[in-house]
């Protein structure tokens, strides 16, 4: 689509910590996203390095069971414009507490709506919790990661590790790894 210029974004978070912030869910609102850093409707350049996106948290106690949530990306959450490419960070112990329906749930580390997600440099995405791809998940769009980049720990209902939704692509190469990722059905790792 196109989109104004006075939409376009570049951003760049080196040396950081965005960690223990909380949405707290309990209306009726169908869905929240990005707890740690949300990206919506602009066409976007984001670089994260050296940095540590930690221990945030959507709290869903209180919603009722007929309005179930479809959140997305506790830590990071980019639409369909963001071009992000991440290296020697933490992304750790993202998670959503009291889920309503966690199935409903996607990507406790990372979701993209589109774009382009790369990740590199020994960066590492661990201990998060949701129910589509508990480290990763990609509605659309690319994912590339590699040189040392890790995905360990995390925990979905569908796919611990990645879960390539809706279509896209995924790449893995030059020593990355995904290990440790535990899933209620389908794929531990990764399912596409």
């Amino acid at each position: 689509k196109n989109i104004p210029a006075e939409k376009s974004l570049n951003l760049t978070i080196e040396n950081s910590k965005i960690s223990s912030n909380t949405i707290n869910h309990n209306d009726a609102v169908k869905e929240y996203s990005g707890v740690g850093i949300a990206i919506e409707d602009v066409e976007a350049n984001i670089t994260i390095t050296d940095s540590e996106i930690n221990s945030n948290k959507i709290n869903q106690d209180g919603i009722a069971n007929a309005n179930t949530p479809e959140d997305k990306g506790v830590g990071l959450w980019f639409g369909n414009s963001a071009v992000t490419k991440i290296s020697n960070s933490t992304i750790s112990g993202n998670k959503i507490e009291n889920a309503a329906s966690t199935n409903k749930n996607a990507g406790g580390g990372i979701c993209i709506d589109g774009g382009t997600l790369t990740i590199n440099g020994d960066t590492i995405i661990s201990y998060n919790l949701s129910g589509y791809g508990g480290g990763v998940c990609i509605f659309g769009g690319n994912f590339t990661m590699s040189n040392g980049a890790e995905i360990s720990n995390c925990t979905g209902d569908y796919a611990g590790g990645i879960i390539i939704y809706t279509g896209g692509s995924f790449e893995m190469n030059d020593g990355a790894t995904i290990s440790r990722c535990t899933s209620l059905q389908y794929g531990g790792g990764v399912v596409v």
